[in-house]
């Protein structure tokens, strides 16, 4: 009986075996998922692991491929371009097992992507109750990609991503940019969708591109190699960090005050908050960075050892020296912040601790509250930090600090790696880009940027991926003598790389945004638009609804400059007046001064007598004033040009 037993449990192990081989073997790369979205007319590419020298066979509903694993065990398959489809099975099979994903629709597949106003969800948009009322598609589906920064490439998003149906607990939460124009392309379309939202709120550009594109900018060099080395060592690069802060700010404000304390601080009343609630006229608008001091006294007993610093809630970045040594920064909003002190950091005596908090939108600073706010010693005793804070604004004019090239929103390829990285391979219909806000500071770079990512999405989703790009609206103060403008450099910038990519479209959102909110909810109007320029793309290149109607010249004739737009087979026009407004005229000094200007069908003349014009702007300011009109009734783009 013991005999038996003994060979009924080897079988059964040596099954067990088996099972474990056949689950394991192949392996479907991580973006191959259960409700998913292939794209239609275009040969599906399946990839995968196995044994070395595997033979694998693929299936997806009657179509059929076969493949060989290489040396490494990697296998990739090509299937045949299919039509629109529902409710298909994907298997790959081997003689050790399979692997099988169903309810696989073929379709259209949209990657949208950016930051904040690509985020907003249908449910903050213009008047949700009505647009989560109408019908919803089943075979419309969604891939909302969870927010991951990573200093490494992901092969795989994090686990429990999943495509889901579009139902209105999904679509609520859902970017309601990539809705709408999804919801439109397919009652039009009548195929399945599939839509993939991979935004995060406050992303610079720069965190969106792989690091070998960002490699040919030369000015990030530094940061790249720092990026680097924290992978390897991230002391080390902290520490680096550190110095490299250091020496901007010496060279900004010429001092130190990690090491000598802050030259003119003021108490901070009550509580640690927002610092717009300090009672201080200088801080109740301000956005940029407060320097904010605290000094505490400890004995010999309690300073040795290693020890933690928690400083409570800190919006949204913050940069943390204990008696001039450099401690660390983390971004956030309004997240902890706790800090490992290594021994011989604190001393007998007086102690400063001092924090650089920059905020750059609504509420921020140190926020508390208090009781998360403390020493923990080495003796595990806590020395509470409230109260007795100081402060100081740091003059806006310094300009802004150097980024961790490793943070998330502001740093470099994290997002890429973590949210882009996943779906190489994924093929696509086209890419929705709507970011620049968090850019607008630094509108000379971002032309370059947008070519370093579209090609990194092309080299990933496929060449010739079409790609429109929103640009960002009217936000902020109006424009009451001419001047310079950061948001209209960065719309001049947007319009510049389309009109050099033949296979990108630019959506002009002025019209549709609010000056009072960086927000704003009319994202219908915005996708409407973004569906005019996407059929203008696939008209071809020469449709000037792609570039926004962007001017074809200008030229000076004696005293007079010319503007020429593309002809249409409609009339441009003006709102609110008979002549168009908003064009002013710039000399080489930079001095500028707003002009008058007269259509003629699709010219534009202005009378500049002075020779020392150079520069020619329309619809300029964060928040501008302009008037002229495609004949599709959407705002001609804002542009800048030379007349030399």
């Amino acid at each position: 009986m013991g005999y038996r037993k003994h060979l009924w449990l080897a079988a059964a192990l040596a099954l067990l075996s088996l099972a474990a081989c056949a689950d394991a073997d192949p392996v479907l790369d991580a973006r191959f998922m259960d409700a998913m979205v292939l794209q239609r007319g275009q040969p599906v590419t399946v990839s995968g692991s196995a044994d070395p020298d595997a033979e694998i066979t693929v299936t997806l509903g009657s179509a059929e491929a076969q493949a060989r694993a290489d040396a490494t065990g990697r296998w990739e398959a090509e299937l045949p371009a299919l039509d629109a489809a529902t409710g298909l099975t994907l298997r790959a099979s081997s003689s050790r097992g399979a692997r099988t994903f169903k309810d696989i629709a073929i379709g259209d597949v949209f990657l949208c992507s950016g930051q904040s106003n690509m985020a907003w969800p249908v449910r903050l948009a213009l008047n949700p109750e009505r647009e989560l009322a109408k019908p919803l598609r089943p075979d419309m589906r969604l891939l909302q990609v969870p927010h991951v920064a990573s200093v490494t490439r992901q092969s795989a998003l994090p686990e429990g991503t999943r495509w889901q149906a579009a139902n209105l607990h999904e679509v609520t939460h859902f970017s309601a940019l990539c809705y709408f124009f999804g919801r439109d392309w397919q009652a039009s379309e009548d195929v399945p969708v599939g839509l993939i939202n991979a935004s995060w709120g406050g992303s610079r550009i720069e965190a969106w591109i792989s690091p070998d594109a960002l490699r040919t900018a030369p000015h990030l060099t530094e940061r790249l190699d720092l990026l680097g080395t924290y992978v390897a060592d991230p002391a080390a690069a902290t520490s680096a960090f550190g110095a490299i802060w250091e020496r901007w700010w010496q060279a900004a404000a010429g001092t130190t005050p990690w090491q000598d304390g802050l030259a003119d601080p003021k108490p901070i009343p009550g509580e640690l908050r927002d610092w717009k609630a300090f009672g201080d006229p200088e801080l109740e608008t301000y956005l940029g960075m407060v320097w904010h001091e605290r000094r505490v006294t400890l004995t010999a007993a309690q300073a040795a050892g290693a020890a933690e610093l928690s400083l409570g809630g800190i919006d949204e970045i913050d940069t943390v020296w204990v008696n001039g040594a450099f401690i660390g920064t983390t971004f956030g909003w309004g997240t902890p912040r706790q800090y490992t002190l290594p021994a011989g950091t604190l001393r007998a005596g007086e102690n400063l601790i001092l924090v650089n908090v920059h905020n750059g939108w609504a509420e921020g600073g140190m926020t508390g509250p208090e009781d998360t706010v403390f020493l923990r010693l080495a003796s595990g005793d806590r020395v509470p930090l409230a109260g007795n804070w100081t402060y100081q604004k740091v003059p806006p004019e310094l300009g802004g600090a150097p980024q961790m090239p490793w943070m998330s929103v502001s740093g470099l390829s994290g997002m890429h790696h973590g949210m882009i990285a996943p779906l190489a391979g994924t093929k696509l219909r086209g890419a929705l880009w709507y970011q620049g806000e968090s850019n607008a500071g630094e509108p000379e770079t971002y032309e370059n940027f947008l070519r370093l990512l579209t090609a990194d999405f092309r080299d990933q989703f496929g060449q010739g991926l079409p790609m429109l790009v929103i640009q960002l609206p009217e936000f902020g103060a109006r424009m009451m003598t001419a001047g310079n403008s950061g948001w209209s450099s960065l719309r001049d910038a947007q319009r510049r790389f389309v009109m050099a990519d033949e296979a990108a479209g630019l959506v002009v959102a002025l019209g549709a945004g609010d000056e009072w909110d960086i927000h704003p909810p009319n994202k219908q109007e915005v996708a409407r638009r973004m569906r005019t320029v996407w059929d203008a793309l696939l008209d071809g290149p020469d449709n000037p609804a792609r570039t926004g109607y962007s001017p074809v010249e200008a030229r000076r004739e004696e005293n007079v400059i010319r503007i020429a737009l593309p002809e249409t087979s409609g009339a441009y026009q003006t709102s609110g007046h008979d002549r168009p407004v908003g064009f002013m005229l710039c000399d080489a000094g930079g001095g500028c001064a707003f002009t008058d200007a007269a259509l003629n069908g699709s010219m534009i003349e202005i009378d500049a007598p002075s020779a020392e014009t150079s520069t020619l702007r329309y619809c300029w300011g964060d928040t501008p004033v302009c008037n002229l009109m495609a004949p599709d009734g959407t705002p001609v783009t804002p542009f800048e040009l030379s007349l030399d």
